[in-house]
């Protein structure tokens, strides 16, 4: 797994790319497909979507 933290204030073309409109925003990014959820939600919940996503879960 890899992360990346890009302040979109610095590029907004990249945040209208991948349609970021309010932040933290997740995009993951898997062999199933892309799954994208924003919102600060705790830790545990927001590992959960991620391994979702990946189909971990």
């Amino acid at each position: 797994m890899t992360a990346e933290a890009v302040e979109l204030s610095t590029y907004p073309e990249l945040a209208d790319l991948l349609r970021v409109r309010a932040v933290p925003h997740f995009i993951v990014q898997s062999f199933h497909g892309e799954q994208s959820f924003g919102g600060a939600v705790p830790e545990p919940v927001l590992l959960a979507r991620i391994a979702a996503a990946g189909g971990d879960g």
